[in-house]
């Protein structure tokens, strides 16, 4: 795909995933922002649209990008209500991109005097020599910072705050920094766990901080190496609160790191004609919010409903498949009759019938036996293990005939079915069966 075309794309699934995040009025005051880039040792073409995006399908803000930063004056700053910066000189030889002296004053008397300033992840790499700068962030790459392999991790809010109120964890794809240098006393609003196995430093590590300056504020944010770490609700529920507090002090957007009804539509959209070869990102999306859903019952009850909604229809097999394996972790009975329908298919049947050995209730249990009824072959065994693994009791009538099956592949999964089961029932059936 052309790159482009490629920014386009990831810019247009931001914003419209980004919709269900903020409710305002038409008569909401758009807050101003300048969002400084045009240098930064990540891809800062790639994330300055989707950061803008973010910003202003949110419908509180309005911005204003300016690649050359350093030609900033006090006046520029002025006619705005924060900065955000995705812009740094990060490995600049000499004073190649700095900010001239009148702009750094200008930029201090700025804040001071009540402006915001926004840091998003390597947007505060740079002026380690500028104590005030460094005082202002909070926190910065430094000496013995660094992070291990972008992975999955959890992102869990701390201490109190308007930012963070009501926001509940998440989990998402990206660096993780560590023992970045701190500068002050900054608060830490979000944290997560710095694996070893990753790299990491075995504690916690803060990714979101504010401070205060004067009668200005500052929020670093950490998150977004690129545009696919800018993804997450969590990220952007972030972003939005964490700038409208630098901009005023206030949090009034309602956001929120779980999703609603039409976000979890689109999202099921997106991941319906997937098939083999193509980009997984929807796929992940959909994942994390399967995984935050297991401690939230009524997310998972919602999302249980309309992803067994998606099994039988004309969305492509590879969405089945990975439908069916969700409905593992989270299916419920609402979620066996569409898993069951499944259980012949050729392709489909053994990710349902892997589904299905994992929801509870007997239900689950009933379509498996079933289905076991009309098998033959290693399908067959197939059913026979998985009861198996349910130690389901009610079963055991079945399994005790099959262990004497012409077939002696069909004879052992019986036999390590009824021993996986257990029990006196089991026992007393095979007792009772002489070729045993």
């Amino acid at each position: 795909m052309p790159r482009p075309i490629r920014r386009f794309v990831v810019v247009l699934s931001v914003a419209v995933a980004v919709q269900g995040l903020a409710v305002l009025g038409a008569d909401t005051p758009r807050l101003r922002v300048l969002l400084l880039t045009g240098s930064n040792n990540h891809n800062w073409r790639e994330t300055t649209p989707v950061l803008r995006a973010i910003l202003e399908d949110s419908g509180r803000f309005v911005v204003t990008v300016t690649e050359k930063p350093e030609e900033s004056t006090g006046a520029d700053f002025a006619r705005h209500d924060v900065l955000l910066s995705n812009w740094n000189n990060f490995g600049a030889k000499g004073e190649q991109g700095d900010w001239p002296r009148e702009m750094r004053a200008a930029f201090l008397d700025y804040v001071r005097k009540g402006g915001g300033f926004v840091v998003v992840h390597a947007g505060g790499s740079m002026f380690a020599e500028w104590q005030e700068f460094q005082q202002l962030i909070g926190a910065t790459w430094g000496k013995g910072t660094g992070h291990g392999p972008r992975h999955e991790f959890e992102v869990r809010m701390a201490g109190d705050h308007p930012i963070t109120k009501g926001l509940t964890p998440f989990r998402t794809t990206d660096e993780l920094w560590h023992r970045m240098v701190v500068a002050g006393e900054p608060k830490a609003l979000a944290v997560a766990f710095s694996a070893k196995r990753k790299s990491g430093t075995g504690q916690d590590e803060a990714l979101v901080r504010v401070t205060e300056f004067g009668k200005g504020r500052c929020f670093n944010l950490t998150l977004g190496h690129d545009s696919s770490a800018m993804r997450p609700l969590g990220f952007r529920a972030l972003l939005l609160r964490g700038a409208e507090w630098a901009a005023t002090g206030k949090v009034t957007i309602t956001a929120s790191t779980v999703p609603g009804d039409a976000d979890i539509d689109r999202m099921l959209v997106a991941i319906s004609a997937h098939s083999f070869g193509d980009s997984r990102e929807r796929l992940v999306d959909v994942k994390r919010l399967v995984y935050a859903s297991v401690g939230n019952d009524a997310l998972r009850a919602r999302l249980g409903t309309k992803l067994a909604a998606l099994l039988g229809t004309k969305t492509s097999a590879e969405c089945q498949g990975f439908v069916c394996r969700q409905l593992s972790i989270i299916g419920s009975a609402r979620s066996v009759p569409a898993l069951a329908t499944l259980l012949v298919d050729a392709k489909l049947g053994v990710h349902a019938r892997a589904a299905l050995e994992r929801i509870p209730g007997d239900g689950a249990a009933e379509a498996l036996r079933v289905t076991l009824a009309r098998t033959s072959g290693m399908a067959r065994v197939g059913f026979i293990n998985s009861l198996g693994r349910r130690h389901d009791a009610k079963s055991i009538p079945i399994l005790v005939k099959l262990v004497t099956d012409a077939d002696p592949q069909t004879a052992g999964a019986a036999l390590d079915a009824l021993g996986a089961i257990g029990g006196l029932d089991a026992l007393d059936a095979l007792l009772a069966v002489p070729s045993v």
